[in-house]
This record gives structure tokens, C-alpha cells and sequence, in this order.
């Protein structure tokens, strides 16, 4: 199961889905799902939902799935595998001090 990382920021930090986001008249949040819904069809989303209100926005990110470009959906999947990468990388052990 994928997660965000805690304290990986706030989502209307990244312009790649500010941008989108501005474009469609949609939030972060709802460029972030639209584009997990974009991968596959067969993926399943399960937000965090704490209200109706956050319940209707998750519902609208389905809605948007749709009208994300594929240009913006590449990019996505690109700075998300960038940082799994970053994530992924092995740490180097810890240098004996003589």
C-alpha cells in the first residue's frame, strides 16, 4: 500500500499540482487522487476522509481524473518516481572514527 510520507510537505507546495489544480479550478488534493485514479482502473483510492465536505472534493477528483492532460499526468508519475528514488537510495554506513 502506497502512503505519503509524514511530514513530506503540504501538497500546494508542489506547482505540479498547483498548476493543474489552477487550471481545472480543482484543489491540490484533488489533482493528487484524479491522478492516482489516472494510473490504473483497477486501483482503488481510499482517502483519508474526515467530513462530507472532504467526501465531495474526493468524489469531484473523479470527475477531474478525466480532464488531467496526459502531459500533466507523465509529469506527475516522473516527480513521484523521482522521489521514490531519493527515497529508495541505500545510506551509506556510518564512518568508524579512529
Amino acid at each position: 500500500m502506497a502512503r505519503v510520507a509524514s511530514g513530506a510537505g503540504r501538497l500546494s507546495d508542489y506547482h505540479e499540482l498547483t498548476g493543474p489544480a489552477e487550471r481545472l479550478g480543482a484543489t491540490p488534493a484533488q489533482i493528487a487522487l484524479a491522478w492516482l485514479l489516472r494510473r490504473s482502473p483497477a486501483m482503488a483510492v481510499i482517502p483519508g476522509t474526515s467530513s462530507t465536505d472532504h467526501l465531495r472534493s474526493d468524489v469531484a477528483a473523479s470527475e477531474v481524473a478525466g480532464r488531467l492532460t496526459d502531459t500533466e499526468v507523465a509529469r506527475l508519475t516522473e516527480l513521484v518516481d523521482e522521489s521514490k528514488a531519493v527515497l529508495d537510495r541505500p545510506t551509506s554506513p556510518a564512518r568508524s572514527h579512529r
